[in-house]
């Protein structure tokens, strides 16, 4: 068994993500870990031969008889497919690339990828169903604000911008501390994540809404650590159960596009887990969509989300019901 391949090993996102945290921990950290990132059940004859309580010291993990050290060094190298590089190959053609960029990272990625053979562009991708009059119809707008904001973010500066959404508000030259630019595909839309000093708290904004966007001068604290720290306490999760027919997983990763997400196909059960981690403030929004996927999807948790779906559902079918 080759402990450090993604592909032939399905212990290794364990094995990684333990090295790579460097720290200490219990057996109990190693269960919770082991049913978070290891399909089907706990193999314990595997699991001893990993994490050995020996005098000896381990290969990977040494045991001090209380808790588990990492004895090997990380990170590990990124090994890609031959799609993935064709994909980064053709993503550096972007004209937003030098935008999330630094001209070091791509003079060294161009490099790295030269005898990449093309055998496909991104121009040959046909997208369907999505938003007609996202980036793609503004692009030569967005083009300028995407590199204000991105390297606002590298100095950790401010901008000042104009919000109007017009018949509903306007506010002028307001400031904001981004940072993070999301995209949905579905959208085709990009919104900005910043600390809005005067709100004392972190916003989003539609890019689309947002005019007359320049940097300012005073340079602020990092707001990294404070932005994970609000989005752990306000972030929540709904795990969703997804029938494998193509058009309806399509659809799901493009609905939650704006979302972290992960998806695990089982073969046993012939269904998608699909795992959508969103802010609390979004959840409606959410649900909405859920609700959008019809009988092809089913809500495995959280237990008040069912309920939701469920009641509303019912009312629905009230409507109907003569």
């Amino acid at each position: 068994m080759n402990l450090f391949h993604e592909v032939e090993n399905k212990y290794y996102e364990l094995l990684t993500r333990l090295l790579i945290s460097n720290i200490e921990f219990l057996d109990s950290a190693i269960a919770e870990c082991w049913d978070k990132y290891i399909i089907g059940e706990r193999d314990f004859e595997v699991e001893e031969s990993l994490f050995l309580k020996s005098q000896e010291q381990g290969t990977i993990f040494e045991f001090d008889g209380k808790k588990f050290l990492p004895t090997m060094e990380a990170p590990f190298n990124i090994r890609m497919t031959t799609i993935e590089l064709q994909a980064a190959k053709n993503l550096l053609m972007s004209k937003y690339a030098k935008h999330f960029l630094k001209d070091e990272t791509l003079t060294k990625l161009k490099d790295i990828l030269k005898d990449i053979a093309e055998e496909w562009v991104i121009s040959d991708i046909v997208v369907r169903n999505q938003y007609s009059e996202g980036v793609t119809y503004f692009e030569e707008g967005y083009e300028v604000q995407l590199s204000i904001i991105a390297e606002a973010i590298r100095q950790r500066r401010p901008i000042i911008y104009d919000n109007a959404v017009e018949g509903r508000y306007r506010f002028v030259n307001k400031e904001l501390f981004p940072v993070r630019i999301e995209y949905s595909f579905l959208n085709d839309a990009f919104r900005v994540c910043g600390y809005d000093k005067k709100q004392n708290r972190f916003i989003k904004l539609n890019l689309s809404s947002m005019g007359s966007i320049t940097m300012g001068n005073n340079e602020q604290e990092d707001f990294e650590e404070e932005y994970k720290e609000f989005l752990k306490e306000n972030s929540r999760t709904i795990v969703l159960d997804v029938e494998p027919t193509e058009h309806v997983i399509e659809r799901c990763f493009r609905i939650f596009s704006f979302y972290d997400r992960k998806a695990i196909f089982s073969k046993e059960d012939n269904k998608y887990r699909l795992e959508i981690s969103y802010l609390k403030f979004d959840e409606n929004e959410v649900i909405r969509d859920v609700l959008s996927l019809g009988s092809s999807v089913v809500v495995v948790e959280p237990k008040r989300i069912q309920k939701q779906v469920y009641k509303r559902s019912v009312e629905a079918l009230n409507r109907y019901i003569v």
